[in-house]
């Protein structure tokens, strides 16, 4: 429970333990956010932004980091710094409709967000099915 994201707005958080889990989940999205904008302004130099994810994911976790991520690019949806792609990748994740997601934004440049996103998204080991048809069993 540890790393829950409790993904329905407040309004609809109906007993005082969802309550508790949708504060708690919202501390550590904002807390997230602000690790995003400091791993951002430490590996942007000469005009280049150098990975910087693997202290916010390791802290975080990959499903905070992307849900905030998403949350950020959805709001930035208007904006041409942003890749087609990540605004492509972050409508189709799950982000509740609710004011207090600005409060986990990202407030860095969205181009350098963008970015960000992009190592984010690179960082995650590519699944690929595999057909029987397709193994070679036994040198055959």
């Amino acid at each position: 429970m540890d790393d829950y994201i409790f993904l329905l707005p407040l309004a609809e958080a109906n007993t005082e333990m969802e309550q508790q889990q949708w504060r708690e989940s919202y501390k550590k999205n904002c807390a997230c956010a602000r690790a995003i904008e400091a791993a951002i302004a430490s590996h942007y130099r000469e005009y280049h932004l150098r990975d910087g994810t693997e202290a916010v994911l390791r802290l975080f976790g990959a499903d905070r980091v992307k849900f905030v991520l998403a949350a950020t690019i959805q709001k930035l949806d208007f904006d041409g710094r942003v890749s087609r792609e990540n605004k492509r990748w972050a409508s189709e994740q799950e982000v509740p409709d609710e004011t207090f997601v600005r409060d986990y934004c990202v407030r860095s440049h969205p181009g350098l967000t963008s970015l960000f996103t992009d190592h984010v998204l690179a960082s995650e080991p590519v699944q690929v099915p595999v057909q029987s048809h397709d193994m070679i069993i036994g040198g055959i």
